[in-house]
This record gives structure tokens, sequence and C-alpha cells, in this order.
């Protein structure tokens, strides 16, 4: 059986993929020290970030981040690290200590558990109980939510009233706490609904009474909301679409935001499209958490325009 530790080194002039089997696990590091140490003492100026999951086959975060390294003409590196345990994840860490590397963003479960292994919380980290990005200095990894702020960021942009109070959040995860956090801040009522007993328990915990629980999706035209956030994967790649969610989409002045970005426009949003609800993507907000992660690296204001046309190229094939 093969274990995936995977490094992905992307360059403008150069790129490599590393695979350890599972009998070469315990020289992984080393291997990976002597590459990262290497490539440092030829460019000794350059500035190095990476990505941190269990599967990044299709994460567009990479492609973005790259995008705009470039378009600034950024002496940087993004580095891909694909592992499947704590322990890798430890001994990731100290590496990306020894190396002094910028920061990296986090993915699939390592975004618990990171959380733990923060020296220190940014409120968006510390509010939401989420990290999906860490910075270091002075060897010391400071969280962050950027998921939090892109959310806020993505309802300005694309000019959400501010009188618009009732929030309906479909879904408990880790998505799910991103967006109770965000429209929290934004004094938004917020009524949650899932179907894991477990993630209606964590949340309960977490937040308390600040939010409230549904024990069934809601009906229209009874629970009228402002908005719809959609943070479970129906719709998405891999369930497309289930309908015990439509009937709060049949209010034409609902808006409507899907945390899914791929398909881009799937079968969620063009049945709240059909229904006369405004729809934003999960792309917008993917793409604001990023620029968050870029700026908190690189000291440099990101390139979102540029980052976005990059989201839309990889996403439809389409640089329009």
């Amino acid at each position: 059986m093969k274990t995936v530790i995977n490094c992905e080194i992307s360059h403008r002039y150069r790129s490599g993929v590393f695979d350890v089997k599972d009998a070469e696990k315990e020289n992984w590091l080393i291997l990976m020290e002597e590459t990262l140490t290497s490539w440092k003492e030829e460019h000794p100026s350059t500035i190095h970030c990476a990505q941190v999951g269990t599967d990044l086959s299709l994460s567009i975060h990479y492609s973005i981040i790259n995008q705009a390294i470039e378009e600034l003409d950024i002496d940087g590196e993004y580095w891909r690290f694909e592992i499947d345990s704590e322990e890798l994840l430890t001994q990731l860490l100290a590496l990306f200590k020894r190396q002094k590397i910028k920061g990296f963003s986090v993915e699939d479960d390592f975004k618990k558990l990171i959380y733990e292994k923060c020296d220190e919380l940014d409120p968006s980290a510390e509010k939401s109980g989420i990290i999906n990005t860490v910075s270091l200095k002075d060897e010391k990894l400071i969280g962050y939510n950027t998921e939090v702020d892109a959310i806020e960021e993505t309802l300005q942009y694309f000019k959400f009233p501010e009188e618009k109070k009732r929030a309906f959040i479909w879904g408990t995860g880790k998505v799910a706490q991103s967006t109770i956090t965000a429209l929290l801040a934004r004094k938004m009522e917020c009524w949650v609904y899932g179907n894991s007993k477990e993630g209606i328990e964590h949340l309960k915990a977490f937040y308390g009474e600040r939010i409230n629980y549904l024990l069934q999706p809601p009906i229209y035209p009874n629970n009228k909301f402002d908005l719809v956030v959609n943070c479970t994967p129906v719709g998405g790649e891999k369930l497309r679409y289930n309908y015990q969610i439509n009937a709060v989409l049949a209010d034409p002045e609902c808006w409507v935001l899907d945390m899914n970005y791929f398909p881009i426009r799937n079968s969620f949003l063009i049945a709240a499209e059909a229904a006369g609800a405004r729809t934003i993507s999960g792309m917008e907000v993917l793409v604001f958490s990023a620029t968050k992660s870029f700026e908190l690296w690189m000291g440099k204001k990101a390139p979102h325009d540029e980052m976005r046309k990059e989201a839309l190229h990889v996403l439809t094939g389409n640089h329009d």
C-alpha cells in the first residue's frame, strides 16, 4: 500500500513531485530537508509558503496563489504537501520552522488538527474555532481563518443589503462555522439545519444560544430568509442536488451563497436562479480568502482581479 506524502514544488522555472512509500516514510523528512535547503541556497531571497492537505487534487488555491506571485513578479514559492496523518503534520511543522517559511494554508481535517498546534490565534480563528491559514513569525505559528473575512468581503463585493438580517445556514461542518462567525459579526440572525446530530451538538457547544437550530428544513413562506448559505456538498461534484431544500429558494427576494465552487454553476445555484434568487458562487469566497492568505505571507496587496480571472480559467477553461 502506498501512502501519499506528496510534495510538489512549483516555480516559473522548475517543478518536482515526490512520492514516498510506506517503507520510506521515515526518510521523507530528510529528503524534503535536503531538497528545500538546496533550493534556498540557490535562491536565498525567495519567499516560501505552502499548502498542506490530504487530497489537494481539486484545490484551485494553489493555482491562484501562484498567479498572484507571477502577476506581482515576486520571488516567491508556493509548495504543495499532501500528507495523511497528524504525525506527518507535526514533522512538517518542524520542517517549516527550520526552513523559516512565511506560512501555509491548511485543507481537509488538518484545519482542526492545526488548531491545537498554533502558538497564537487571530480573532478570526478564535471566534470560529477553525484555522485555514498559518503565518510563521519568530518560529511561532499564528493561526487565521481567512474564510471569515472573505465571506464578509464577498457580501460587500456583491452589495448584499445591510438591512437584510435573517440568514439560514445549511450544514454543520467547518464551512458552516466560518459562515456563522462571519454572519454573527454582521449582526445577522442565524438559523441552522443539518442532518448530523453530532454536528448540531458541536455548534450548540461552541455558539450556544447565539444562533437558532431548526429540527427540519425550512418551509417557505413560514420560514422566510434574506440569505441562504449552502455549507454542504449538495449541488457540488459529489452530490448534484437534494430537493429537501428547494422550498426555501421559492422567495425571489432571497440571496443564495453556495460555498461549493466546483462546478461553478451547480444544480443548487441553478435551482435558486430559477426561483428568482440572487446567487453567488463559493468561488468568490475562495478568491477573497486566498487574497488574505497571500497578503499575510507576502506583505503586499494581492491582485484580486487577476486571481479571480485565474480561478475562473481553472474552473471553466475560459479566460473571459
